[in-house]
């Protein structure tokens, strides 16, 4: 991995683009590849979304996405539900 590479992912983090939990996945990705840490993120779709009216629209598709027995298991406090509807991350 070059220095760029890791001065690339600090500045993504420095500017929002990602959380300080995704960047080990970052890194993880750097380490496998010759890609800046921007093209990686925008390449995975791992960018933070922080606009309300995105997050509205994501968090509808996936209550919709899904069974309904999922769903009401979240509204229960179901954290493993919760990791599933997030993907299982």
């Amino acid at each position: 991995m070059a220095w760029t590479q890791l001065a690339g992912l600090l500045e993504i983090i420095d500017e929002g683009l990602i959380s300080h939990n995704q960047a080990a996945d970052v890194l993880e990705e750097l380490y496998k590849s010759d890609f800046s840490a921007r093209q990686i993120v925008q390449k995975k779709g791992w960018q933070v979304v922080a606009d309300p009216d995105q997050l509205r629209e994501i968090v509808e598709k996936v209550l919709a996405d899904n069974p309904p027995q999922a769903v009401a298991r979240y509204r229960q406090g179901g954290g493993q539900t919760a990791r599933f509807l997030r993907g299982g991350r």
